[in-house]
């Protein structure tokens, strides 16, 4: 099991594309809407989507 503090970089919506399906990362609220549109059409099709959208890392985190 991962420790609280142990980050996991990556680009996932890569990993969406290498498994056959739709991946898309998002870097700004202006994006998500046209992503989720595009989204949308592709899943019409029969192709399963990831949308990825990263947020601010929080580091202060409760163990309890």
């Amino acid at each position: 099991m991962a420790s609280y503090d142990t980050p996991f970089p990556g680009n996932y919506a890569d990993l969406a594309g290498a498994l056959d399906g739709h991946g898309e990362r998002v870097e700004g609220p202006a994006e998500v809407g046209p992503a989720l549109e595009r989204a949308i059409e592709v899943t019409e099709d029969g192709i399963p989507v990831m949308a990825e959208v990263p947020t601010s890392e929080e580091t202060d985190r409760s163990r309890h």
